[in-house]
């Protein structure tokens, strides 16, 4: 349901959901935070690099296997798909089951949407 009432502020940010929901005083919708990623489910595939205040990057997909919080909860985030990108350019998936980061440690996000479908399969 909150999900619901998120896309709606989001699709109509000085309409009536939104200004109810702010003078509740819950949370102010939508916040940059819930922008960014209502944006990227707006395609396939969306490449994100996540960095972390230590200074360190994960690189993930986030597509249907990927969670994140927005407003009102919290910001953390699961994503099934990691990967590095190689010294010669080439993308390597990491083998694991995901991995959940608390966003909490998140300094910025940036974004590429993929068309593509990636074929996990080709050699």
């Amino acid at each position: 349901m909150a999900g619901r009432v998120i896309d709606s502020v989001g699709d109509h940010p000085s309409g009536r959901s939104a200004r109810l929901i702010a003078w509740t005083g819950t949370f102010k919708p939508p916040t940059p935070w819930d922008y960014f990623w209502l944006y990227a489910s707006t395609g396939n595939w969306a490449a994100v690099e996540i960095e972390l205040v230590d200074g360190k990057t994960v690189n993930v997909l986030f597509d249907n296997g990927s969670d994140v919080g927005l407003s009102p909860n919290p910001r953390q985030a699961f994503f099934d798909t990691e990967y590095l990108v190689r010294d010669d350019g080439e993308l390597e998936v990491l083998q694991h089951h995901g991995i959940f980061i608390d966003c909490s440690e998140v300094v910025a996000l940036r974004l590429e949407h993929l068309e593509a479908v990636i074929d996990s399969t080709a050699e």
